[in-house]
């Protein structure tokens, strides 16, 4: 029997990313590619090894969206349309 299966593997956010969520997809670059598929590598540390990317942030861009992205029912391209924060309406 064949399963489909699908994980998100994230590590610690760092800026500018940290100052949004302390956590952070994990991007591997593409020269990893074949080495994190690989079902010859086995050892944890070699497996953690991979996971020690350079600039893992680099390509990343953010900005602050509408709450419909809180809800899994809600679904298409306004969910990343970009909105413009008021002031806070409380103090922390």
């Amino acid at each position: 029997m064949v399963r489909e299966s699908a994980a998100i593997i994230t590590r610690e956010a760092v800026e500018p990313l940290a100052t949004v969520h302390h956590r952070m997809p994990l991007f591997l670059p593409q020269s990893t590619w074949s080495d994190w598929l690989s079902p010859d590598i086995t050892d944890v540390h070699d497996v953690r090894s991979l996971m020690n990317v350079e600039k893992p942030a680099d390509h990343l861009r953010f900005w602050p969206v509408r709450e419909l992205v809180n809800s899994i029912r809600n679904n298409g391209p306004e969910l990343i349309d970009k909105i413009e924060l008021g002031e806070p309406e409380t103090l922390f």
